[in-house]
């Protein structure tokens, strides 16, 4: 339930995050945030209007409602993705509060202030990660429907991929797992945030070494497929507790037969982050993109 509910905010977000503003101080429109929540709840939609058209177009139309709901929200953000970062954060919290306590005695606990300081920064950091992608792209990643044809594209849709994994279904598990006592759920969400970070980093640094190199990437693309399909190999024929711990275990054996047919990696951490982000594409059609012990 957790999952559907922040997936159906995180998707209204996306939908309007490249057209509405992204700030919009009290003192220029006092009604920002209850039009976002009208937006996010799925209770409106900007259609064909623009979101000035459409902002006009709701203070005439539901004006009681906006001052209702205006004198409710006490959150003091103005950003609109700090904003959902806050929805999202308190649609889990809430969720997961209402679950029954589970058969193994555990009892619902209060987040501590680290914690959730801890939580908001992560789910900052994937926003962040999610918001540099157009809506649309987005919107294909989530219907499976975006097609890649060169090495940029396949990391992007890898970044894509596994941040809206860690937003929609990591995320709420680890807050239940959480209020429940597992701490431990607490060191999965640190690695799930490094991970796309360091995805994210990779990506940036590809595309910079691409825009400069672009002929020289072209020529060396069949060692790129082979090297890839050996590391594939290696992680095919034994059994790893994640891709990452694979991608670190594999990396000599990876590195040295990339060498043998004109792969080369510039160091280690690119060798690791791009045997990493391999593995992570072969499992692309699995349920989940890294560790999450919920």
């Amino acid at each position: 339930m957790e999952t559907r509910k922040i997936t159906e905010v995180f998707i209204n977000w996306i939908k309007i995050k490249d057209s509405v503003p992204q700030t919009n101080y009290k003192i220029k429109d006092p009604l920002y945030l209850s039009k976002m929540s009208f937006l996010l709840e799925g209770g409106e939609s900007l259609g064909d209007q623009t979101y000035q058209e459409w902002s006009s177009d709701v203070e005439v139309r539901l004006a009681a409602e906006l001052d209702q709901l205006s004198a409710g929200i006490n959150i003091e953000e103005d950003d609109l993705r700090d904003y959902v970062l806050v929805v999202i954060f308190d649609i889990a919290c809430r969720l997961a509060q209402q679950e029954n306590v589970p058969a193994d005695g555990h009892q619902i606990k209060a987040l501590t202030d680290v914690q959730t300081k801890i939580i908001l920064t992560s789910l900052n950091s994937m926003l962040f990660l999610t918001h540099d992608f157009p809506s649309k792209y987005l919107l294909s990643v989530i219907d499976d429907s975006v097609t890649y044809d060169d090495p940029k594209g396949e990391q992007e849709h890898l970044l894509a991929q596994c941040t809206i994994q860690t937003i929609t279904i990591d995320f709420p598990k680890i807050i239940k797992a959480l209020f429940i006592g597992r701490l431990d759920a607490l060191a999965d969400l640190c690695l799930l945030t490094c991970d796309n970070l360091m995805l994210g980093r990779y990506n940036a640094s590809e595309q910079a070494r691409g825009s400069q190199h672009r002929e020289a990437a072209n020529i060396k693309n069949e060692p790129n497929r082979k090297t890839r399909e050996y590391a594939i190999k290696l992680y095919n024929e034994k059994s790893w507790k994640n891709p990452r711990a694979a991608s670190i275990n594999i990396l000599d054996l990876v590195r040295g037969y990339g060498e043998t047919v004109g792969f080369h990696f510039t160091d280690d951490f690119a060798a690791q982050n791009r045997i990493y982000s391999w593995l992570l594409m072969h499992k692309k059609d699995s349920p989940k993109c890294s560790p999450a012990r919920t």
